[in-house]
């Protein structure tokens, strides 16, 4: 191996010829056949990400000779000595010692930053430059790249120009709603607020190092070598840790979660998925940190392991208060508050049901009411949800709140045959 000085990295070093050899054969070996239709090339890189998302929620013990391995070569790469790499059980202890050494995460600026930036960088323009250009790959046309060239067998083909936009949307952007928006944002709440840039790198990066990787793999973008053996080292460290932070002459690293759950976001169109544990902490790591969530929503932890109604009533948020409800159950809540009835009839919409118009906790500084319906959709276990709604405080019958939630007059409301 040679290293090349690169004016590009800022001080940083290229290696060449990482790809030139086996390794490089052994990717073009294994890039699948030929795709001539933009759905089965999106079918093929949804199929790619699965690994890459269960990479970003494994729960594994870190690797930790892999994981230094990978350190010590980024750093060669960056053009730094091997440095001393501290394990920690989370991120949040991670922080602590930092802050102890008077190395906040604000300061984890290095060569090891600069050079993943650069990488990334280039990945995007080639990406960006072989889209403006050609959306797919000399490989799918045995005869240069004409998109419009076919077998005798083939119908012609046209590729979507946009297939570099649907392949952003079905893995970077799925991936990072799930990994980021998900469990990094529970995660941050173990850790004290911060200032300045997070420079955490790891895990639930898996977004990023997928997308450039899946796309590399599909023969969608001609990377250089340095951005080769980048985004190869990159992916040892999603596969091999947690959070790390580098900086120029130490490197923190943090082991992963012990236990992380989720279950898939409604309607999701990209196997997202969201927080969500009704029994135990949605993640937790090995030092004890924990976090709480029911159906993507982060929760105290009296929410999951004691929810009484006196916290109920004191909860300041209404998102927060909804959740506890429902997990104690609101016939429960009615009953234990000692909330008064105003007003109840019979559901219109749904024969057989009962409309329930209640006072709010005097403590509730909202002019809010809560009218307890029940789902006119059957449940999966055959049972009919009862389930409650906030109301203005104007509502002064159970048919006019009910008609509130549609838009309609109380009056209005009465007259329906069957509401959904």
């Amino acid at each position: 191996m040679v290293f090349h000085h690169d004016l590009k990295w800022k001080g940083g070093h290229r290696l060449t010829g990482v790809t030139s050899g086996r390794g490089a054969r052994r990717r073009a070996a294994s890039r699948p056949p030929r795709i001539d239709r933009t759905d089965d090339l999106v079918e093929s890189a949804k199929a790619l990400r699965e690994p890459w998302l269960q990479r970003g929620l494994s729960c594994d013990p870190a690797d930790v000779s892999a994981a230094e391995a990978a350190i010590g070569d980024i750093y060669a790469l960056a053009g730094l000595r091997r440095p001393e790499v501290i394990w920690t059980p989370s991120p949040g202890a991670a922080l602590d010692i930092m802050r102890t050494l008077h190395e906040g995460p604000e300061s984890m600026t290095s060569g090891v930053t600069e050079l993943f930036s650069a990488s990334h960088r280039t990945m995007k323009a080639r990406i960006r430059r072989r889209a403006d250009t050609d959306p797919f790959p000399s490989q799918f046309y045995p005869t240069g790249n004409t998109p419009t060239w076919r077998y005798a067998s083939y119908e012609p083909y046209i590729p979507d120009p946009d297939v570099y936009t649907l392949l952003r949307q079905s893995i970077w952007e799925s991936l990072r709603t799930t990994l980021v928006d998900s469990v990094v944002t529970g995660i941050k709440r173990l850790v004290e607020p911060q200032t300045g840039v997070v420079t955490w790198l790891g895990q639930q990066e898996a977004y990023r190092v997928a997308y450039f990787s899946i796309i590399r793999e599909l023969g969608l973008a001609d990377l250089t070598p340095a951005c080769d053996a980048v985004l190869d080292l990159q992916s040892a460290m999603v596969s091999s840790c947690g959070w790390w932070w580098p900086a120029d002459d130490v490197c923190f690293v943090s082991d992963r979660p012990c236990a992380l759950s989720t279950e898939p976001t409604p309607a999701a169109v990209n196997s997202e998925r969201r927080l969500h544990n009704v029994d135990s902490p949605a993640i937790e790591f090995r030092d004890g940190g924990r976090v709480f969530a029911i159906h993507g929503t982060l929760v105290p932890e009296w929410v999951v392991t004691d929810p009484t109604v006196d916290r109920i009533v004191n909860e300041p948020n209404v998102e927060v208060r909804r959740i506890a409800i429902e997990h104690i159950g609101w016939e429960q809540f009615i009953e234990q508050s000692g909330i008064r009835l105003i007003d109840s009839s019979d559901d219109p919409g749904n024969p057989g049901a009962r409309l329930d118009l209640y006072e709010t906790p005097p403590r509730w500084s909202m002019p809010t009411r809560i009218l307890l319906a029940v789902n006119g959709s059957v449940e999966r276990d055959g049972t009919h949800r009862r389930y409650g709604l906030s109301v203005p405080g104007w509502a002064s019958t159970a048919l006019d709140a009910a008609g509130w939630t549609y838009g309609l007059p109380g009056n209005v409301y009465a007259r329906l045959q069957r509401r959904t």
